[in-house]
């Protein structure tokens, strides 16, 4: 590459990240993340990150709370990356509901200690 042609691509590639950042939604666009084991509705992108938690969808958070029993009837759930263990089937089903997750009973036991090993 020519060095003159050098300059006027460089500037054409800072042109494109500045205009870039303007498809981004505003600095006060609420955002849904997961914090922990619980979701939290953030004003914006900036205070998500601040606070180490994973961005869910953009907008206020609508969990559906509802109650379930305490009784322990384990199942080890696959969600196509990972599995989890759940106390009960309404424990997956709420998980699923306030994470957006797609969580489905494999076993209707514990899941191993080992089963996200990637040796496994």
């Amino acid at each position: 590459m020519r060095p003159n042609m050098l300059i006027p691509l460089c500037l054409w590639l800072i042109l494109q990240v500045v205009q870039g950042e303007k498809c981004l939604p505003s600095d006060d666009y609420p955002v849904c993340a997961a914090c922990e084991n619980n979701m939290q509705t953030f004003a914006n992108l900036h205070e998500m990150n601040d606070a180490h938690c994973d961005f869910q969808h953009y907008g206020h958070c609508t969990v559906n709370h509802y109650a379930c029993t305490l009784q322990y009837d384990p199942k080890c759930g696959w969600n196509g990356l990972k599995f989890k263990t759940f106390s009960n089937l309404c424990m997956l089903t709420q998980f699923n509901r306030a994470y957006y997750d797609h969580y489905v009973v494999v076993s209707n036991c514990a899941c191993r200690d080992d089963a996200n090993n990637p040796e496994f």
